[in-house]
């Protein structure tokens, strides 16, 4: 009788034990999951760490499209191509046609008596939006875009050829999705060496 009691005792006594065991395992659990304080961290939502403003988000990947097909237009040149031809091709890239009329790419300077000369442009890095103003709907976006050119040339004393990296400034219209304005870097920051003939 008295090994009944015995074994009664021991068995509730490895009961009260295991529980208390699996009660502090627990406890230990939870308060891993749980700053100093006691309360759980929050995990910030995708809407938190993303938020755009309205004005970024308004410069779409097709206003993106633009302003890079339009700048590697505008930093293009062929001395072979007629004004209304370099016009049209203005034009064909998304630059308005008021403004296209009377943009003069600063290659026609540059390469002022040549016998030939021509740069083809392409645009290999992300434009960078520098600023919007306006109101939604009819913003206006300054867009700088990193434009790699290679120019060849001509005097008649052997044909040159030389590349460089220069950012073209694009004013960008919401509203119609044209270009209106092309901000050229100036000859000085142009890193070109002409080799010009002495006369």
């Amino acid at each position: 009788m008295l090994d009944k009691k015995k074994l009664i005792l021991f068995g509730s006594l490895a009961v009260v034990v295991v529980a208390l065991v699996v009660a502090f395992i627990v406890w230990m659990l939870t308060s891993l999951g749980s700053d100093s304080g006691g309360e759980a961290r929050p995990t910030p939502s995708p809407s938190q760490s993303a938020s755009v403003s309205p004005e970024i988000a308004a410069f779409t990947p097709q206003l993106e499209q633009t302003a890079v097909a339009v700048a590697t237009a505008a930093s293009s040149w062929s001395s072979a191509a007629t004004p209304e031809t370099r016009v049209q091709q203005y034009r064909n890239a998304g630059m308005s046609a008021e403004y296209a009329s009377v943009y003069k790419p600063i290659w026609a300077g540059v390469f002022s008596g040549t016998t030939m000369s021509e740069v083809t442009s392409s645009v290999r890095t992300k434009p960078v939006l520098m600023e919007a103003t306006g109101d939604l709907g009819y913003l206006t976006f300054k867009v700088a875009v990193p434009v790699d050119w290679r120019a060849s040339w001509n005097f008649g004393n052997g044909q040159k050829f030389q590349s460089g990296s220069n950012p073209w400034i694009l004013t960008v219209d919401e509203h119609t999705g044209l270009v209106t304005a092309v901000d050229q870097p100036a000859v000085d920051d142009i890193d070109i060496t002409l080799d010009r003939p002495s006369s």
